[in-house]
């Protein structure tokens, strides 16, 4: 399956997440790589409840996920990556598996906003040193903005 969009949102899935993004990319799967949602049943049928039917959403580890993407690279379809933070990003990359974006949706992220924690500035500065593209970008229609390297 096409990696169509990777994106960093705490929220998860939430209304923008499935009327503009999911809709826009016409994605097909939805994978929330999250290791302690996997653990947390209740919380993880909520999130597939939030879904639509026609969408396929898988809630997996960071170490199944790499398996899941590395088994269906072939399939057809195309997959929404979702995490709460960059360093599921940073594992899938150290697997061999860098999506060419990643897509950061949490304000924290733009030009001078909150202080962003340092495992995150850590996994987005190896991603960045991978190769990936790491923007700041809200919605689908706003302006994508460049990450760039941070200094820890």
């Amino acid at each position: 399956m096409n990696i169509s969009v990777a994106r960093v949102d705490e929220r998860l899935i939430h209304g923008q997440i499935i009327n503009e993004w999911v809709n826009r990319t016409a994605c097909t799967h939805l994978l929330i790589v999250d290791d302690s949602l996997v653990a947390d049943e209740f919380m993880s049928n909520i999130y597939k409840a939030l879904a639509p039917l026609w969408l396929d959403v898988q809630i997996r580890s960071t170490a199944s996920a790499a398996r899941y993407l590395l088994a269906t690279q072939s399939e057809p379809g195309r997959i929404m990556l979702l995490a709460r933070t960059p360093l599921p990003f940073e594992a899938l990359a150290r697997h061999g598996l860098a999506p060419e974006e990643i897509t950061l949706a949490d304000r924290r992220y733009f030009p001078n906003k909150l202080a962003v924690p340092q495992a995150s500035k850590h996994a987005i500065n190896y991603l960045l040193s991978a190769g990936v593209r790491v923007v700041a970008q809200n919605a689908p229609d706003d302006d994508p903005k460049p990450v760039r390297q941070y200094k820890v």
